[in-house]
């Protein structure tokens, strides 16, 4: 039987694709983001007030806005 040689010998580097350098630099901006906005904030919608940590509440008026932006774009196919 013939021996396999393995992909990568010694002297070489193996190169780190850049959608996971730009992963590793986002997860490191969002948790300064939710490090540094943890106080708990009060919203009014309505008749209603819900408070909770800034991070949570800004993470989740961006997940509406991504989702409303998806459904619109949806829409138009």
């Amino acid at each position: 039987m013939a021996q396999r040689t393995p992909r990568h010998t010694q002297g070489t580097r193996a190169r780190v694709p850049a959608k996971l350098i730009v992963a590793a630099i986002l997860i490191v901006i969002a948790l300064i983001f939710i490090l540094q906005n943890r106080q708990n904030i009060q919203i009014y919608l309505l008749t209603a007030t819900l408070s909770g940590p800034l991070w949570a509440v800004l993470v989740g008026v961006v997940v509406l806005g991504g989702l409303t932006g998806f459904l619109l774009a949806r829409g138009r196919r």
